[in-house]
């Protein structure tokens, strides 16, 4: 009886002994295992929220030779927005653009290494604030045969007007100097014109990255 409890206890020892060497094998093969998965990203909360973008930031990720982001309306990420269905970055930050004011947006990053993606990183959301509101224009003055003038309302926080001027009311084409044109004032001469045409303009107003709605559109006809 002793004898066959001593070989119960031999073989199990020797048993045990296979397990460990087995599993510490196979842990370093999992280790130098070029297929193995890697690791997912971890997402700073969004900073620097502005109407239309805001910035996201992520841990880096060890071996990672880039980063896809995810940026979508949708917490399931079923449509994304424009831009962003996985947008390859090499940084670990971005700034996310081309966005709606006062509105909640999801995204999430993955790591890429050559051909091996990560699983998506948790998820954030962000929020973008109030655009800021679009100036309203006066009637034009000073209209000549070449050339008029336009004012319109200040509005409170920006920093510059951005001013187009089409004869073509869809404004598919501008004025040259006038595709968006960057003004201080809350005026600006328009120049370089044909006379007896009609010219179509709008204002937008611009704080820091955020441009606002254009304005409704003025019609100016040169004389």
């Amino acid at each position: 009886m002793k004898n066959k409890i001593k070989f119960q206890s031999y073989y199990f020892l020797i048993l045990m002994t296979m397990v460990t060497v087995l599993t510490t094998s196979c842990s370093k093969d999992d280790d130098n295992d070029p297929d193995s998965k890697v690791a997912a990203p971890t997402l700073s909360n969004a900073s620097e929220l502005q109407a239309t973008s805001f910035k996201a930031s992520w841990t880096k990720v060890d071996l990672a030779d880039s980063y896809l982001i995810e940026v979508s309306k949708k917490s399931d990420f079923s449509s994304t927005v424009t831009g962003y269905n996985k947008k390859s970055v090499t940084t670990n930050s971005a700034v996310i653009s081309g966005l709606e004011g006062e509105t909640k947006y999801y995204f999430r990053v993955y790591a890429k290494d050559g051909s091996d993606i990560s699983k998506a990183s948790a998820a954030k959301d962000a929020t973008t604030t109030k655009l800021i509101a679009g100036p309203v224009l006066k009637d034009a003055t000073d209209i000549q045969n070449t050339s008029f003038k336009i004012e319109w309302t200040a509005i409170t926080g920006a920093d510059k007007y951005l001013v187009e001027v089409s004869s073509k009311s869809d404004f598919s084409s501008t004025v040259a100097g006038f595709n968006k044109k960057e003004v201080s004032e809350i005026s600006a001469s328009v120049s370089g014109l044909t006379t007896k045409t009609k010219y179509y303009v709008r204002v937008y107003t611009k704080k820091g990255a955020d441009v606002s709605k254009p304005s409704a559109v003025k019609e100016i006809t040169t004389s």
